[in-house]
């Protein structure tokens, strides 16, 4: 199997996406009306022309490539707010376990007595 390299970018003038795959000196092209379409247009296009599977497909949006990093960025930002939750209320039943008031735990964490309780009650 073989991994290819993609360029894909938006037609403005048509309104499709167009995608040129590159392997072994050779271009293909094909096209999508929708983004969510194009892999499976770039798979099809090169099953067509080389009857295997890609194992391996690498898509490089042209004007856009600092969507992939934000991309990126709010999947880390989504996994340590996941964390940050999870330490939150680890803390918050220490905090009660020790003795310690609603507003006192809350004044604690830089969060309301109300969220306090919420994360005890959760």
């Amino acid at each position: 199997m073989t991994a290819y390299s993609v360029d894909v970018s938006w037609e403005q003038e048509s309104s499709w996406w167009v995608a040129v795959v590159y392997a072994s000196g050779r271009e293909w092209a094909t096209q999508a009306r929708r983004l969510d379409g194009i892999r499976d247009a770039v798979v099809e296009v090169i099953e067509l022309m080389t009857g295997e599977r890609p194992s391996e497909l690498s898509l490089r949006i042209l004007g856009f490539e600092d969507a992939e990093d934000l991309r990126e960025r709010r999947n880390r930002i989504e996994e340590e707010t996941a964390q940050l939750a999870t330490d939150t209320a680890r803390i918050v039943r220490r905090a009660r376990r020790a003795g310690l008031g609603l507003r006192d735990a809350g004044q604690l964490l830089g969060i309301s007595h109300q969220r306090v309780q919420q994360l005890e009650r959760a």
